[in-house]
């Protein structure tokens, strides 16, 4: 019996004193359109009413476990929500997939390695692809690495954003 494992998540609660939530919701729309340009990353949610913003996100995956690296090159998508309220703000990452590029591999086969939903676990228990497991395991923690050293500077950005001072909204 395979258990289900929690998806790998970023979130916050941030407060930011005396900012409406008008306020707010227009700097978490800015941040949003500044981070995310592509036609490919799109804000599915924009409900100034209830203060959420929520869209589609992909990041680039370049593989570093050389073994098997041109089926697992590809991208990982991923959902970013922003709830805002007077005083206050949430966001969350998550929902991070990994879609593996088809490639021709070295015996001319056409294939890719898609990791799937990634979870909080520290090893890989996806089933549905050929590979030894050390090798996964090293692919999945690669995938988590990138998912990291990409997330925790948008979060930064974001951060930086939404406490900017009021003097550069009027601008």
């Amino acid at each position: 019996m395979i258990i289900a494992q929690p998806p790998l998540s970023y979130n916050e609660i941030i407060k930011v004193d005396s900012v409406s939530k008008a306020i707010l919701f227009e700097r978490a729309r800015s941040w949003y359109n500044e981070s995310f340009k592509s036609s490919q990353h799109i804000l599915n949610i924009q409900d100034k009413e209830t203060g959420e913003l929520s869209g589609n996100a992909i990041m680039e995956y370049k593989p570093e476990v050389f073994r098997g690296n041109n089926q697992t090159k590809g991208i990982i998508r991923f959902i970013v929500t922003i709830k805002v309220k007077d005083g206050k703000y949430r966001y969350e990452f998550t929902n991070f997939t990994h879609e593996g590029s088809r490639s021709i591999t070295s015996y001319g086969n056409v294939s890719a390695s898609s990791f799937g939903l990634i979870t909080i676990t520290d090893t890989c228990s996806h089933s549905d692809f050929k590979g030894y497991q050390n090798w996964k395991n090293k692919v999945w923690a690669d995938i988590k690495m990138q998912i990291n050293a990409n997330i925790l500077p948008m979060i930064e950005t974001l951060k930086v954003k939404m406490n900017q001072s009021a003097k550069l909204d009027s601008w």
